[in-house]
């Protein structure tokens, strides 16, 4: 199956080791968010949720561990939960539905909710199409039915305090994603997993407008590596300045509420329990300040330009946990007195 998903996701080249991936974020100084899928399609031995977890005590600069259990594994995957939660080391549960053959919205799995509600964690789960069986004899037994993200509606009405991540855009389902989003306050879309190029073009538009403030940078790499995941922020601008027929000049390199600063920003005021503040410092200190220089270099001046100048800045200037999260309280105030 992996096989076959590399020839429908193009050229990937997986890092040798877990430690490989590491020194890879760590020289482009930023943060990944790292999890295994515990599905029962698995074609091989893959990585343990311990190990993971190992991986990210080892690599604590830059690494933000998540973890997956199968939720039809009733009790058992129940108790499992509940074990990596008391490690204090997990930051959010990934969940596949089409791997591990479940619907979301099914009250069997309502105990496995309740035990990650109750530790404040959020869920990221895989929407749309899957490229893992794309092209074999029977889809290699996945049943894309698993990925309407409709499903997660029923979720997160009986999980209000469970922040739930609507994982890449969720072909053949996007507007649905796109409801679910705007009418659920706990809800995101990540736009991990896709080429650019393939965005729908209504999640272009809610990107740069009624979501701009939920939806969340991601590469899934080796799928797509950062580098080719932040030409989302470049080709979404890029979209609705052509639809709108916009003359407005546009910094080089900059995009933005939708550029990588931006969307940790969205992610980390409404989840700031979930990155670690070493983490933070790497991710915001790094890209925040190139962000910054490449603005003033261009000359921002719209409003939406002046606003992600700012936000650069006091990424910049952070150097702590409570500071970073003072500025995310105050900075809509501070930008609208201006």
């Amino acid at each position: 199956m992996l096989v076959q998903a590399a020839k429908y996701f193009g050229d990937v080249k997986p890092p040798a080791t877990l430690d490989d991936m590491a020194n890879y974020y760590r020289e482009r100084r930023m943060a990944c968010v790292v999890f295994t899928v515990d599905g029962k399609n698995q074609t091989r031995a893959h990585v343990t949720n311990d190990e993971v977890l190992a991986f990210a005590e080892r690599n604590d600069d830059i690494v933000i561990p998540f973890v997956s259990v199968d939720p039809t594994r009733g009790t058992a995957g129940v108790r499992e939960a509940e074990r990596l939660i008391e490690t204090g080391a997990v930051r959010g549960f990934k969940l596949h539905p089409q791997t591990q053959g479940f619907f979301a919205n099914d009250p069997a799995y309502y105990p496995f909710y309740e035990v990650i509600e109750a530790a404040r964690l959020p869920i990221i789960v895989h929407s749309g199409h899957s490229g893992m069986g794309t092209g074999m004899r029977g889809g290699g037994g996945i049943r894309l039915k698993y990925g309407n993200p409709m499903l997660l509606d029923d979720v997160a009405v009986d999980f209000p305090d469970m922040p739930i991540i609507i994982a890449h855009p969720s072909f053949p389902w996007q507007d649905e994603a796109l409801s679910v989003c705007l009418h659920k306050p706990q809800v995101y879309i990540d736009l991990s997993g896709w080429s650019p190029k393939y965005f729908p073009a209504n999640l272009v538009q809610y990107a740069n407008t009624q979501l701009k403030h939920k939806m969340l940078f991601g590469s899934d790499y080796p799928v797509l590596t950062p580098t080719a995941g932040c030409a989302i922020s470049r080709s979404s601008r890029s979209r609705t300045k052509s639809a709108r027929s916009s003359s407005r000049k546009t910094p080089s390199g900059y995009s933005g509420s939708s550029n990588a600063s931006g969307l940790l920003y969205r992610l980390l005021s409404s989840l700031p329990h979930v990155i670690p503040s070493s983490a933070v410092r790497r991710v915001v200190e790094g890209r925040a300040t190139i962000i910054a220089a490449e603005c003033e270099r261009e000359g921002a001046s719209s409003g939406v330009e002046k606003e992600e100048v700012a936000t650069a800045r006091a990424f910049a200037l952070a150097r702590n946990r409570r500071g970073f999260l003072a500025f995310l309280d105050d900075a809509p105030s501070a930008l609208r007195s201006e």
